[in-house]
């Protein structure tokens, strides 16, 4: 269940390549506490309007493929401002795991989002969104992604989702994945932590899930950008 880590580095790469405005990568994961390995792959486009992410995630165990999961959104472009463009967002998110019932819902949001924000060498984006997890009610959800270049070779990027997760009692969700990367030519290798607070999928089976309990997964990637 990853989100957009390398949302701001795209945007930056595409304001430093001109032309370019389509950008595609692969990743391979493996995650320590699950055991399990994650493939991913990356998708952006720039137009003169805006912009269109997508990702998609597939889980692999001992067994075989055993839960997928995907992202897509669309920032409409409606001003360029001194901190960055403001945009409209809508996005779609919804994903199925090996389990007796569905426990990853279909969300619907929609909001705003400041993106291409700059300070200091970091590139930062901010997101603020109506939430809807079928089929609990409308909530809200916050985003915050960053990329911080520490070297030419080496970069820290992630992201923090704070949502009101309405299809239980209303418990405020944490989820950030801060990524340290290595990067030689088009490859890239690192680690990553998926930290979070009242976010089921993050139970294992020696860790059944529990609220109010923080989990973390440390995972290794190695990354290829097309």
């Amino acid at each position: 269940m990853r989100k957009a880590l390398l949302f701001i580095f795209i945007i930056v790469a595409a304001a430093q390549a001109g032309e370019k405005n389509t950008f595609v990568n692969t990743q391979l994961h493996y995650d320590f506490h699950r055991e399990i390995t994650t493939s991913t792959l990356e998708f952006f486009h720039i137009d003169r309007y805006g912009n269109t992410f997508f990702f998609v995630d597939f889980d692999f165990d001992k067994t075989g493929q055993h839960g997928s999961y995907f992202e897509i959104a669309h920032n409409f472009r409606v001003a360029k401002t001194a901190p960055g463009n403001l945009n409209l967002s809508i996005q779609y998110n919804d994903g199925v795991l090996e389990a007796p019932v569905k426990i990853i819902p279909g969300v619907f949001l929609y909001g705003i989002a400041l993106d291409n924000v700059r300070i200091g060498k970091a590139w930062l984006e901010f997101q603020a969104l109506a939430r809807k997890e079928f089929p609990a009610e409308l909530s809200w959800q916050f985003t915050f992604v960053w990329l911080a270049p520490l070297k030419s070779w080496l970069s820290f990027n992630g992201y923090v989702d704070i949502n009101s997760d309405k299809l239980n009692d209303g418990r405020t969700r944490i989820q950030a994945e801060p990524q340290l990367k290595f990067l030689w030519r088009q490859w890239a290798v690192g680690s990553e932590v998926e930290v979070s607070r009242n976010f089921p999928p993050a139970g294992t089976n020696s860790k059944p899930f529990e609220e109010d309990i923080w989990f973390t997964h440390p995972t290794i990637f190695l990354q290829y950008n097309f």
